[in-house]
């Protein structure tokens, strides 16, 4: 939920409209899993971004990137930056900032 509304992240309406969302951000085992997990359900593909995430600690970053990886090949590709910008994927993704708290 948007802290100063109370209304739901725009995430869902905006991943709907993308077939692939591409995931970085900090707080792994908060925000982005939530946000993963949100894309998830609206149907999107998730390129999980392994490098560009940051969690409380090395483990909990560790075991969330493990949670997503269950979801892969289906829902979720786990790949670096590097892997990313190298590969054939289009890059014309949605943006979406995740950040913490």
């Amino acid at each position: 939920m948007a802290r100063a509304t109370r209304r739901p992240f725009p995430i869902v309406p905006r991943a709907k409209k993308a077939r692939r969302l591409v995931i970085s951000g900090v707080v792994a085992e908060c925000c982005v899993l939530s946000t993963v997990l949100s894309a998830i359900d609206a149907g999107c593909k998730v390129i999980y971004l392994t490098d560009a995430v940051a969690g409380l600690s090395e483990v909990s970053r560790k075991e969330t990137e493990n949670i997503i990886s269950y979801f892969a090949p289906l829902h979720t590709v786990l790949m670096t930056t590097e892997e990313y910008l190298l590969s054939d994927t289009p890059k014309s993704h949605l943006c979406y900032k995740v950040s913490g708290h």
